[in-house]
């Protein structure tokens, strides 16, 4: 076996396809924050019933600060959903680990997984007879590393066993990404049928 270092890096194909969805998104999540604090603001200066209750008066102010949090999680939310509108996706191996880095806005890496290259099992593409065949066992988890989904003939599968659970992962790699895999395992586990 031979330490290797290679790094890949998958990116969407046209930039630009989802810029109205991320234009949508970015202005409602700043519009959310803004709601939110402008009712917060508010509620400061609620007037308070006259001959209210303690717990009456408890009852309106936590009424009147559900709305803005409800907003400041609904700009959670968004956020999450802007993360995942164009993915892009870091192949690195280095020595015997294969990792799998997301990239959040263009500046923030974080890992996604790590597998071993001891626990690969098989590598084809997802057209191969061995991918249905492993794709139909219920008892397989399912990961999705992709960042052009509709381009099949791109899309490699994975099989791996962690001692824990078996695991089928979708990835784009490309013929170098490959070569240093097999170059590393020592053996040939790229599938051709």
């Amino acid at each position: 076996m031979i330490e290797t270092y290679f790094e890949q890096s998958n990116s969407c194909e046209n930039p630009n396809a989802n810029k109205g969805k991320k234009i949508f998104f970015r202005i409602l999540y700043y519009l959310f924050i803004v709601l939110g604090i402008f009712l917060i603001l508010m509620t400061l200066y609620l007037p308070l019933p006259e001959n209210a209750t303690w717990y009456q008066v408890l009852i309106y102010i936590l009424l009147w600060l559900l709305m803005p949090v409800s907003l400041f999680f609904g700009s959670f939310f968004i956020k999450k959903i802007l993360n995942n509108i164009n993915p892009v996706f870091d192949y690195v191996l280095n020595g015997r680990e294969f990792y799998i880095l997301r990239i959040y806005d263009n500046s923030k890496r974080k890992k996604f997984l790590q597998i071993n290259v001891s626990q690969m099992a098989a590598i084809g593409k997802i057209s191969l007879d061995s991918y249905t065949r492993y794709a139909a066992d219920p008892n397989i988890k399912k990961i999705y590393a992709l960042t052009n989904p509709q381009n099949e003939d791109n899309i490699y599968y994975m099989f791996f066993n962690d001692g824990i659970k078996k695991s089928l992962l979708h990835f784009e790699p490309n013929q170098e990404c490959l070569m240093n895999i097999h170059r590393t395992i020592g053996r040939d586990i790229v599938s051709r049928t």
